[in-house]
């Protein structure tokens, strides 16, 4: 208990200095609303839709405002962001930068040039969940560099240290999505307006019908099933996977099996058993095209990655066999409608990527688990059958 608030105190400690300085760059409160807003959000898949939200709220605070996204994936070399976040609701303007074309002083100064020219009246921090004191400092003098008038949201909102002290002392923290929207409501930015919502090109859709209809699927209940993802931690065993689209095939459904390039001989030895019951599109869409093809499942099967959190945004329910590497509850899909099976063992939180024990806190999850939540989400029919 001593460790967990210590833990909090340093938490606390480390946002009182945040707001502090936070003061000290922008010591006049505005004169008048803002008429161009700036939010940065930086992230993978989940960490962007977690944020769909908060900018939900943020455009509800301030209907008549441009908003400015900036946001960056990493590297060059993962285009997520630039297919993610135009599907984003309410957003005018997505500005993606990359960590490597940002490095250098002539980069950073043409950057800064480049940011200048919007004019920012307000700067929106949406911070990642295991953002440091020195990422934030940073992040607060790159707004007031951009010259924005005003910024908000600077915060620290998980520490590492003391970690299974702070699980066993509780409560579980808010999922990623819930905490933004309370940060939002701590700087004055109601949180009343969010909801989440991803808006899919037409075109897309039409292409998930035509693939679905090229694989001799849709004539009956369609189950998604993700089994990879890029973190080792994350992934449930294949042949659990197998054997849940060998038992939904059984009760006269179908599936499909999605994910990325990589994932494709994975996704091979599951489908190929269940013959035409089966069709493997790993490696196939784009990443709106894969959240085409989820729009169109009954229901989704998958480890703790990026297409989990693009079902749920799309209000498809999910069984997740979720790994203990992280703070419980903390990346749990957004919505009621899923299951989350998690197992808590003398070693969460690690924060690994790879697990020195077979991963044991998730092969405890067994695969008659997660069929009996599936047949709950999925609304088993009265003749026992799944349906929709």
């Amino acid at each position: 208990m001593i460790r967990a608030a210590l833990a909090r105190r340093i938490k606390a400690s480390a946002n009182f200095f945040l707001r502090l300085m936070r003061r000290l760059l922008w010591p006049l409160a505005p004169k008048r609303p803002p008429q161009v807003i700036c939010i940065h959000r930086v992230g993978q898949i989940g960490d962007m839709i977690c944020a769909i939200p908060a900018i939900s709220a943020i455009r509800a605070a301030y209907p008549h405002a441009r908003l400015v996204l900036l946001t960056s994936p990493g590297m060059n070399s993962n285009s997520i962001a630039r297919e993610l976040v135009p599907a984003f609701p309410g957003v005018d303007h997505v500005w993606v930068y990359y960590i490597n074309e940002v490095r250098g002083v002539k980069q950073v100064l043409r950057f800064l040039k480049t940011l200048r020219a919007e004019r920012f009246d307000l700067w929106v921090a949406l911070p990642q969940d295991l953002t440091l004191i020195r990422t934030e400092l940073r992040n607060m003098v790159f707004a007031r560099l951009v010259g924005a008038r005003n910024a908000l949201g600077f915060r620290v909102n998980t520490v590492r240290v003391f970690a299974r002290q702070q699980v066993q002392a509780g409560p579980q923290p808010l999922r990623e999505a819930e905490s933004l929207l309370r940060n939002l409501d701590k700087v004055g930015i109601s949180s009343a307006g969010a909801v989440m919502a991803l808006a899919l090109p037409e075109s897309d859709r039409a292409l998930a019908d035509t693939m679905i209809q090229k694989a001799n699927l849709g004539s009956r209940p369609l189950l998604a099933l993700v089994p990879g993802g890029n973190r080792a931690s994350n992934r449930w065993p294949a042949d659990r996977f197998a054997e849940i689209a060998r038992r939904w095939v059984q009760q006269e459904g179908q599936v499909m099996l999605l994910g990325s390039r990589a994932d494709r001989e994975l996704a091979a030895s599951i489908a190929t058993p269940l013959g035409t019951e089966a069709a493997n599109l790993c490696g196939e869409t784009t990443l709106m095209q894969t959240a085409a093809l989820l729009d169109k499942a009954s229901a989704v099967v998958t480890n703790d990655t990026g297409p989990m959190h693009l079902a749920a945004a799309l209000g498809r329910p999910c069984v997740v066999p979720f790994s203990a590497r992280d703070f419980p509850n903390k990346w749990h899909p957004w919505g009621e409608q899923h299951v989350v099976l998690r197992k808590q063992v003398a070693c969460s939180p690690c924060f690994l990527e790879h697990c020195p024990f077979d991963n044991r806190c998730l092969t405890k999850i067994t695969v008659d688990e997660v069929w009996t939540a599936l047949t709950v989400i999925a609304v088993p029919a009265a003749s026992g059958k799944i349906a929709e």
